[in-house]
């Protein structure tokens, strides 16, 4: 029997792990300028002291990490499909869940905060719309969802697509372009025509202006020059954005507003 989808995601995830934080670094500028804006423009000026936080593929940690450099006191909880991944983090060890949210027994019934950065992409449709499913029972009346997506018009998606054959050919196993399990991207209204009774999405917000290929190897001037050409190109620009999903009855928490979000 095939490998189902997630158990496909869990092995590459598992098989990364150890060089995963590598990610972050110089050797990988495009990545490390993504997930930084990408970490900012979720959490930066926020306030999350005595806040029970939810970190849904936590991966090897960097929403701890960033939460624990920036506050005080804060009830973390962090979820990952890959138990590996999670080793590599600084998270402490009770407060780490591997396998699904769903079935996870975390001692905090609603949260103020649930992220899901990086992760939509490696879900199906159908276990995107379970996740949203998720949500309502388990945010808090005045709590926020912070869920990034890839970008399905993009520039940067419609490359990874064209690129990905060829990469699957020449058996990349470590790269994502490589695998042999879906990956997916939406725009921001197919993400709020899913979302369940008692949701809405309160804010978009646009990340990582990129011009495929010259992003990765200048990922500075790419940045910039992405946002030069954006009256050109309009929001294909955009590789990612995050949506902030609030229940109905919530007027958002309020923080000051990160640097240069672009919101719709």
């Amino acid at each position: 029997m095939l490998p189902s989808h997630t158990e496909q995601v869990q092995s590459f995830f598992d098989r990364i792990a150890d060089n995963y934080p590598q990610r972050y670094t110089g050797a990988r500028p495009f990545h490390r300028q993504l997930f930084g804006e990408r970490l900012e423009q979720a959490a930066g000026g926020r306030d999350f002291n005595h806040k029970s936080i939810l970190d849904i593929g936590a991966g090897t940690g960097a929403l701890y990490d960033y939460l624990e450099g920036t506050q005080t006191e804060f009830d973390y909880y962090a979820c990952d499909i890959s138990e590996k991944m999670l080793a590599q983090s600084r998270i402490p060890e009770e407060r780490r869940f591997a396998g699904q949210v769903y079935d996870s027994p975390f001692p905090v019934q609603q949260f103020d905060y649930i992220f899901a950065l990086g992760l939509t992409t490696y879900l199906t449709r159908e276990e995107l719309a379970r996740l949203l499913a998720f949500l309502p029972g388990r945010l808090s009346a005045k709590g926020a969802a912070v869920f990034s997506f890839t970008h399905a018009r993009s520039m940067e998606w419609r490359a990874r697509r064209l690129l990905r054959p060829l990469f699957r050919r020449m058996g990349f196993r470590r790269q994502l372009l490589g695998q042999p399990f879906e990956t997916n991207a939406y725009t921001p209204g197919q993400v709020k025509e899913m979302l369940p009774t008692g949701l809405q999405a309160q804010k978009t917000i646009w990340l990582s202006p990129a011009l495929p290929l010259f992003n990765r190897f200048f990922p500075k001037t790419g940045a910039l020059l992405a946002l030069r050409l954006k009256p050109v190109f309009g929001q294909r620009i955009y590789s990612d954005f995050l949506i902030e999903i609030c229940p109905d009855n919530n007027r958002t928490i309020q923080h000051p507003p990160c640097p240069r979000p672009t919101t719709s």
